[in-house]
Parts: C-alpha cells; sequence; structure tokens
C-alpha cells in the first residue's frame, strides 16, 4: 500500500524547470519545490475539504501558470488512493 504521492515534472519549453510535489498522506506534510527551493509547504493532516488547489508561477523570463489539484476520499483518506491533476497554463499535463 501506497502512503502518499511523489513525482517530478518539468516546466517550461527554452528555460526548463523541474517541480517536484511530494505528499505523505499518512503523516500530512506536504511539499512543492521547484529547483529544489520550496514554494509551497502545508500540513493536511485533517480537513473538511476533499480538494486542494495549490497555485505557483514558474520561469523568469518563459513564465507558466501551474496548478495542482490533490483530491481525497472524503472517508478514511490516510488509507485511500488519493490523485493529483497537475495544469500548466490551463492545459491538464497530468494526473498522478
Amino acid at each position: 500500500m501506497s502512503v502518499g504521492i511523489e513525482f517530478d515534472l518539468v516546466v517550461g519549453d527554452h528555460e526548463r524547470h523541474l517541480v517536484h510535489f511530494s505528499f505523505n498522506q499518512v503523516w500530512g506534510p506536504l511539499s512543492i519545490t521547484v529547483d529544489g527551493k520550496k514554494v509551497v509547504g502545508d500540513f493536511r493532516w485533517a480537513s473538511t475539504r476533499t480538494t486542494k488547489r495549490y497555485r505557483f508561477m514558474v520561469g523568469d523570463i518563459e513564465r507558466h501558470d501551474v496548478v495542482i489539484e490533490k483530491s481525497r476520499p472524503l472517508l478514511f483518506a490516510g488509507f485511500r488512493k488519493q490523485t493529483c491533476r497537475v495544469f500548466v497554463d490551463n492545459v491538464q499535463v497530468g494526473t498522478y
């Protein structure tokens, strides 16, 4: 049984950046980094919402709007499959 979601995503055509997402769904820490620098830090242990959106900009000259949308089941979320949908400039580029 997996206890979290972790993935890497490259954003940009000419100015490329590595986005790393990590979430431990049992203990709650969530981290999003861009090129090794933390852009989002959160703790998701108990929440009434089943979907949480994280939005940030990537790039200096070649700017991209990145949204990571994390969804969880209503009950026993720490022990059930959770998903992340990733959008870059309003286009879905992945589901994890």
